[in-house]
């Protein structure tokens, strides 16, 4: 008879020392609130800016050529910003242990701004669900970039960019 030692494991996303491996473009897994926070005020920003710089470039005479390849650049940008919000939607959805046609709904015009409030606001199951392990803890670096994108989110509606 073989000898056999007994070992436990820690399953993973149970552990305080575990690594954030970002999966952007996978929608398996689950993904916490601050992070799902944090990649939609970056999914809002990046092709806000980029038409920002956009409508600059426009404005300044004798850059067609370039305004072609900036307006080209945005609409890419928003393209993919598009899939990548519905991408950490289902990620975030699975988080409350959810199915993934959920997402439709955030088409609907009022149930999808209450959706969105839930991905937001509603913490997600304890322990392992359907969908996996609980996400990794947020680093202070995550919690700090979520806060200063938030304050130039607010900036930015006050300031009417």
């Amino acid at each position: 008879m073989p000898h056999s030692t007994s070992t436990t494991s820690i399953p993973p996303g149970n552990c305080q020392d575990d690594v954030y491996a970002p999966k952007f473009f996978q929608g398996s897994g689950r993904l916490g609130r601050v992070r799902f926070l944090l990649y939609m005020i970056a999914v809002t920003l990046a092709p806000a800016l980029l038409t920002l710089l956009a409508i600059r470039v426009w404005a300044t005479p004798g850059n067609a050529g370039i305004v072609i390849l900036l307006s080209f650049i945005v609409m890419l940008s928003g393209a993919l910003c598009i899939v990548f919000t519905i991408i950490i939607s289902i990620r975030r959805l699975n988080d409350f242990n959810a199915k993934d046609w959920w997402i439709l709904t955030s088409f609907i015009p009022l149930i999808g701004i209450v959706l969105t409030l839930a991905m937001l606001f509603v913490p997600g199951t304890p322990g392992p669900n359907g969908y996996g392990a609980p996400p990794a803890p947020d680093s202070d670096t995550v919690k700090i970039l979520c806060a200063l994108g938030l304050i130039i989110f607010f900036i930015a509606l006050l300031t009417g960019i």
